[in-house]
């Protein structure tokens, strides 16, 4: 599905043809989205012109249920949350050309019912710039003032 910005209508690009795709993320770089089938435990790839899934791979261990993933475009990495419904969810590393997943930190998060994961963009946004700047003129003038008191 697409989502026209402007107006807000959707259209449908096509099917996935699975049945059960959850997580979705998006690497920019090389155009390729990804997501999971959670019945068969397969990290796929879905054609953002079709719609097409296609299977990449096996995640390698039993998936309770990815939740979200996530692209770190700085990396290069994909990062799932694999939420395990009898204790702490886990976070996952998932290899973008075989599937598969490796816990991180060999252990459970410590948190329960995590819904979403996602990477701030790398470059600043102009509001944190303007910060930056305003907080260094404060800190400059501070300064200056402090010095002019003491001579």
């Amino acid at each position: 599905m697409t989502i026209d910005t402007a107006t807000g209508s959707a259209s449908l690009v096509g099917s996935i043809g699975f049945v059960s795709v959850s997580g979705l993320a998006i690497d920019s770089a090389n155009d390729v989205l990804f997501g999971v089938d959670t019945n068969t435990s397969n990290l796929i790839s879905i054609n953002r012109a079709t719609g097409a899934g296609s299977v990449i791979g096996d995640l390698g261990f039993p998936i309770d249920d990815i939740t979200s993933l996530a692209f770190d475009a700085t990396a290069g990495l994909l990062y799932g949350i694999d939420r395990d419904f009898t204790s702490d969810d886990d976070l996952v590393t998932i290899d973008r050309t075989t599937g598969e997943a490796v816990v991180v930190g060999g252990g459970p998060l410590g948190f329960f019912n995590v819904g979403s994961l996602a990477f701030a963009p790398s470059v600043p946004e102009p509001a944190c710039c303007g910060m930056f700047l305003t907080g260094g003129a404060a800190a400059v003038c501070g300064m200056r003032h402090r010095s002019r008191g003491r001579a």
